[in-house]
């Protein structure tokens, strides 16, 4: 029961990322990675630099979410639910974004060794 619930989450974050990328809420290093990602009028790979400068863009981004929103998981409560932005939710109305953030950044991570 818990695989099946954190991959409805996982989907339910992806599709609502992949709205937002349409929408045009992304930074243009960022927006390399998702056209890639949802094969949208993207190449077929990513370079090295585009990884690069993806991971670079996240990461201050992130750290703009850090200090914009001071202890973000102070207020989190006791009890899980089905909701995939529920750790997220000390940063108010950046929390869609920095899940994405951390999302992009975990498989751009993953997907580093194998880029040639």
């Amino acid at each position: 029961m818990k695989t099946l619930i954190y991959f409805r989450n996982q989907n339910a974050l992806t599709l609502r990322m992949k709205d937002d990328f349409l929408s045009g809420k992304f930074k243009p290093c960022v927006n390399e990675y998702l056209a890639w990602k949802f094969n949208s009028h993207g190449s077929d790979s990513l370079s090295l630099h585009q990884i690069h400068s993806a991971l670079m863009v996240i990461a201050q981004q992130l750290d703009n979410y850090s200090r914009k929103h001071s202890r973000p998981y102070a207020g989190l409560g006791l009890y899980i639910n089905n909701d995939p932005w529920q750790f997220y939710s000390g940063y108010g109305e950046d929390k869609y974004m920095v899940s994405y953030l951390e999302f992009i950044e975990d498989e751009l991570l993953r997907i580093l060794p194998l880029v040639k």
